[in-house]
């Protein structure tokens, strides 16, 4: 039980969603913020494979939003299923890597990069797009526990707004990027 209060106390999480196929984006906080895709300078990760964690959180999140939960106070209702992306992927693994070699947690890249531009740099042409960070040394299973026990990341993954997720790991650091691409 204290493993888990100190876990908690490190989760984070963030969701942007565009209006139609502009790039300004709400936060959480209802504050508007303009994205320029171009300043972020990370270079373009390399095609990732599917990896077991990959899988079993595809797994876990999805049977979570078969059934519906409850996230804090809110009941949330049955969503459809998600399916893996490798932009998006490729994305959380930037920043799981991003944080671990720079040795700091926040959604905010080390070059003040947001998750919305991470997710554009991919080439993803998104319509909304969250974000769950975790720090720790668990498995994916206790990853998912802390996700779904936390109202806002909770949220995140039963969001009838998203369609595909990604995700990274790199050390000790766990990024689930969430996302639903524009309509062609």
């Amino acid at each position: 039980m204290f493993k888990y209060l100190i876990l908690f106390s490190i989760l984070a999480t963030t969701s942007f969603c565009t209006n139609n196929s502009t790039k300004a984006v709400q936060v959480e906080s209802g504050e508007i913020t303009n994205v320029d895709a171009d300043t972020f300078t990370e270079s373009k990760i390399e095609e990732v494979v599917e990896d077991k964690d990959t899988k079993e959180l595809l797994k876990l999140v999805n049977q979570l939003r078969k059934k519906g939960c409850r996230c804090g106070r809110k009941r949330m209702k049955p969503a459809p299923i998600l399916k893996v992306n490798n932009l998006l992927n490729q994305a959380a693994l930037a920043h799981a890597k991003d944080m671990d070699s720079k040795n700091f947690f926040d959604h905010r890249g080390s070059n003040g990069s947001e998750i919305s531009q991470r997710i554009s740099k991919t080439g993803y042409d998104w319509q909304a797009v969250g974000e769950n960070i975790f720090w720790g040394k668990v498995g994916i299973q206790e990853v998912f526990q802390g996700w779904k026990d936390s109202p806002s990341h909770c949220k995140n993954m039963m969001s009838k707004d998203f369609k595909e997720m990604g995700f990274g790991k790199v050390g000790d650091y766990w990024v689930q990027d969430l996302g639903k691409q524009l309509l062609k």
